[in-house]
């Protein structure tokens, strides 16, 4: 049985992803106006529940932000995900930083592996892309079970 997630953070959701994955491939950096945006859209939603939407944007951005602190990231990377945990419901947002770090360690090592090259960088946004699809594509099957 098909459960529908709640549309609003979705929509909103999608497009963030979309904007930071033209600009994280294009510029190789994230915009903070384009994440402080989505935050602020994320606001008119009337379900929105704070307490969660904070340790979502916590649960996203500290992560990466202390990733960034020891040069292996990008803070923009950390504002995309913690944008997308304030915006998304909290599970969803918890699966989605999971399963988008353990693609980009598999295709980032895969990659140091064909190339020997360890100095190797990718952009993150588009694992974050990924991510979010799938933790949504089984949301939908599970009966919503990771958008609660």
């Amino acid at each position: 049985m098909l459960s529908i997630p709640p549309l609003y953070p979705l929509l909103l959701s999608l497009a963030v992803i979309i904007a930071c994955i033209v600009t994280d491939l294009k510029c190789r950096q994230i915009s903070p106006l384009i994440c402080l945006l989505f935050v602020l859209l994320s606001l008119l939603d009337p379900q929105k529940n704070y307490l969660f939407a904070f340790g979502g944007a916590f649960l996203g951005f500290f992560p990466l932000f202390i990733i960034a602190l020891f040069g292996s990231g990008g803070g923009g990377d950390a504002l995309l995900a913690g944008t997308l945990g304030f915006i998304l419901p909290f599970r969803f947002a918890a699966y989605l930083l999971l399963l988008a770090s353990i693609l980009y360690v598999l295709i980032l090592a895969v990659l140091v592996w064909k190339k020997k090259n360890r100095k190797l960088q990718l952009p993150y946004a588009p694992f974050l892309g990924s991510g979010w699809l799938i933790v949504l594509i089984t949301s939908l099957f599970t009966g919503g079970g990771a958008m609660i």
